[in-house]
Formats: C-alpha cells, structure tokens, sequence
C-alpha cells in the first residue's frame, strides 16, 4: 500500500520494475493530493512516507482562501489554515503586496524572492481557479512552483505582461500583519479510475507480499486485471467498485480495525479471490479473479497499516495481536 499513507511494508527488491514504478508514480501522486483521500490525510494523516510530527504533516495544494471578505492564496495543514505570501494584481494593474511575518523573514526581502521566482518561471505555472466576480490575480510561490490564481484562463500575452510588471523596481510604503479566522476551498478531483488503480496496485502487491511473485506471474488467472490496471481505457472499472460510506464503520468492526488503521485484506471463497482495499472512510472491493486455477490458502489474510504506531501486521498476525485469534 502507499507510504504516503503510512504503510511500511515493502516488496523484495527488483519485484517492481521500473517502468511499473514510472507508471504508478503520477496517479498515486494525483491520487494522494487531488481525490476524496485528500482531505482525511490532510486532517488526520500521516505526514510525508509516514511521518508523523508537525513538521512533516500534509499540506494541501495552493487553494483559495477567504480571510476578512477578501480573497488569497493559501492551503490547509491539519485542520489549520494558512495565507501565503502573494501579489495581487487588481484590474486597474495596480499591485499589492501580502506578507505573512514570521520571526525568520521580512517583507523586503520576501518580496524580491517572489519578484525573481515571478520572473524566471518561464511558460510554465500552476493555475489556481478564483470565485466568479473576482478581477484581482493572485501569485505565489509553493512546493517550488509559482501559483496564479485568476478566475479564467490567463493568455501567454497576459502572463508576459505581469512578467513585464515585475521587472520594474518598487518599494512597499507600508505592511502589516493580519489574524483571524480563514476559510480554504479545496478542489477534490473525483478521478474513480486513479483511485481504481492504485487500490488494485495494493491489492496485487499484497498478493505478492503473502503468496510470492511466481503465485502471480506464473499463472495467466491475474492477467485480465493486470492488463486492465495498466490499460488507457477505463477497463479497470469493471473489476473495482466503491462501498457505500455510510458501510465502512460496520466492515471496519467485523474486521476488528480500528477508524486510524488502513488495510488491505485478500478474501478467498472457492476459485474467486477478492481484495478489501480500506483507505480512511472509503473501501473498495477489487476482483481479483473468479477462476482461480490454484486456489489462495486461507479465507482471509493482508496487510494491516497501523500508521499511528508505525507498524505493518500480516492480518492474520493482528487478529492474534489484538486477542481475536490464539
């Protein structure tokens, strides 16, 4: 299962290839920072691979933030929200300049450091849309990119002219620091085919983590899903399906989890094999396959993450961990 997600359980070296590692990399990476798992990671965790001090915990993307009726830049870190440093460009062209003073910085010297990352950003930035009625733009710089929030499309002319602005030299007659209560509106990206894919990733690897990568390679019974988790097309849809929220509790108690653990669970019945992928409030049911020519060994087994704790069980080790199985 993802690191990102605090899972530390790791195949043997060489059993991901690196065109598989290539592939994978951007959808879990969209899938961790734009879908609906967003937001409890966000909130709850972990942090970064794991990690679970302050430091180290999620932040959003660049999203929009309101704060004392008015507009900014800024993201989510826990359940805080936080302005950034930014210009604002309102439609007369007129520029402003918003500093958030810590004890490590000052405002002349953040304001030639956004100038400069303004000026040498080339064509490439990463727009942020605005609410309908807003004329002002925003610009920022975060996780090494620089942000322009606008309520459209800028043009490549539009994007030369505010280059052209910053070339200027200006000085800021006065700054002061705010506080108060912020509101963020993040943008969650319903992707259903990224999180299929990464949720029958996790399944295939936890197959292989338990029975070995020959259980896998060895048969063709797993090449239909193989090749659909690999597929352009939406193919993997027809062996993932999601579970209705309101039914994880219940599942996440039959299974003894508790609400911090994420989970991948195999379930055998007969020739069919299935996987629970369990992420936060979300589980999705993925088919593995229904004609199983040598059959799985037990009727329930998987990777417990026990994130909180940085521990990884084999599911049948947790139930005997927890008292469940003697």
């Amino acid at each position: 299962m993802p690191a990102a997600l605090g899972c530390h359980t790791k195949l043997e070296k060489g059993v991901v290839s690196d065109q598989a590692n290539r592939y994978f990399s951007p959808i879990e990476r969209d899938v961790i920072e734009h879908s609906f798992i967003q937001m409890p990671r966000i909130i709850q965790g972990p942090g970064k691979r794991g990690k679970l001090s302050p430091q180290h915990a999620t932040t959003s993307e660049v999203s929009v933030i309101r704060f004392c009726d008015r507009y900014g830049l800024g993201y989510m870190k826990g359940t805080s929200g936080f302005l950034l440093n930014q210009f604002i460009i309102d439609e007369k062209g007129s520029i402003q300049f918003h500093f958030q003073n810590t004890e490590m910085s000052d405002f002349q010297t953040e304001m030639e450091t956004l100038k400069r990352q303004i000026m040498g950003m080339g064509e490439k930035y990463v727009p942020v849309t605005m609410p309908e009625g807003d004329e002002n733009i925003y610009i920022t710089f975060f996780k090494k990119k620089v942000h322009i929030g606008y309520r459209k499309c800028l043009s490549d002319l539009q994007i030369d002219k505010i280059k052209e602005m910053f070339k200027a030299d200006f000085a800021l007659k006065e700054h002061h620091s705010e506080c108060g209560q912020i509101q963020a509106t993040i943008e969650i990206i319903s992707d259903f085919r990224g999180i299929s894919i990464l949720a029958a990733k996790s399944a295939i690897n936890t197959l292989a983590f338990i029975k070995g990568k020959e259980y896998i390679i060895n048969t063709d019974d797993f090449c239909p899903i193989r090749s659909a988790i690999f597929s352009d097309n939406d193919k993997i849809l027809n062996y993932v399906s999601g579970i209705s929220p309101q039914a994880v509790p219940e599942m996440r108690r039959s299974l003894h989890l508790t609400d911090d653990q994420q989970a991948c669970i195999l379930v055998s019945k007969g020739k069919k094999l299935s996987a629970w992928v369990i992420f936060y409030d979300f589980c999705f049911v993925v088919d593995l396959c229904n004609t199983l020519t040598e059959p799985f060994d037990k009727i329930m087994d998987g990777i417990v993450c026990d994130w909180k704790k940085s521990t990884d069980y084999l599911y049948t080790e947790y139930l005997q961990h927890i008292g469940i199985v003697i």
